[in-house]
């Protein structure tokens, strides 16, 4: 199972301590964990693309105020991914 754990931070120069600290938690499984730092500046298409390359089983996403209204656009359009994949 492969679990990415996903932070969409205002810049670059920013970085999630809280994946970080959950990765860490989880070291037995760390062959299954991937920390995927973008963000909120990118283009929301090439966001769904490298989640979608990145194939996961389970999708984490760190939630921030300043994050929020792009995360409530980002996973509808994420879920119906999904649901298209599954057809195949």
């Amino acid at each position: 199972m492969k679990v990415v754990l996903l932070a969409l931070n205002a810049k670059y120069i920013h970085t999630s301590l809280a994946l970080r600290s959950i990765a860490t938690y989880c070291k037995a499984y760390e062959e299954n964990i991937k920390v995927l730092e973008l963000t909120i500046n990118q283009n929301e298409n090439d966001i769904i693309k490298t989640i979608y390359e990145e194939a996961p089983d389970v999708l984490g996403i760190s939630c921030y105020i300043w994050n929020m209204s792009f995360i409530k656009m980002l996973v509808p359009t994420l879920k119906k991914s999904y649901q298209i994949l599954r057809l195949f």
